[in-house]
């Protein structure tokens, strides 16, 4: 059931391949559940945020899974949200990586322009 990640995640806080399977899980959650993805925010943004922050030591085996959550979140997110924006933070550490993961951060970049509300300048 998808309501035992959490406690799963918490439980897994010393084994980085569990959290790794329980990434993959979620990306498959989000791709099912598509725009209604969002009921999991309250648990999938924050794993997204530790998984993708370069100051936290389980970024090295979470990252890439991580990055691929997150672009697939945002591709099946229907509008940008405050959260979503927060989460934004972990990307100039990321660029500056200049890692093999810089294609999935270009990605993740365009996705967020494509969900930014349009400049309504008058």
């Amino acid at each position: 059931r998808s309501s035992d990640l959490p406690l799963l995640w918490k439980q897994s806080d010393e084994h980085n391949m569990l959290r790794c399977a329980i990434l993959t899980t979620l990306l498959h959650l989000v791709k099912g559940l598509v725009e209604d993805s969002h009921s999991l925010y309250p648990f999938l943004l924050p794993v997204i945020q530790l998984s993708t922050d370069v100051s936290q030591p389980p970024h090295v085996y979470l990252l890439e899974d991580g990055l691929v959550l997150w672009l697939v979140t945002l591709e099946n997110s229907q509008c940008l949200t405050p959260e979503l924006l927060r989460i934004f933070q972990n990307m100039s550490a990321l660029l500056e990586l200049g890692s093999e993961n810089l294609k999935n951060c270009f990605q993740i970049i365009n996705a967020y322009i494509f969900l930014a509300p349009p400049d309504r300048k008058s």
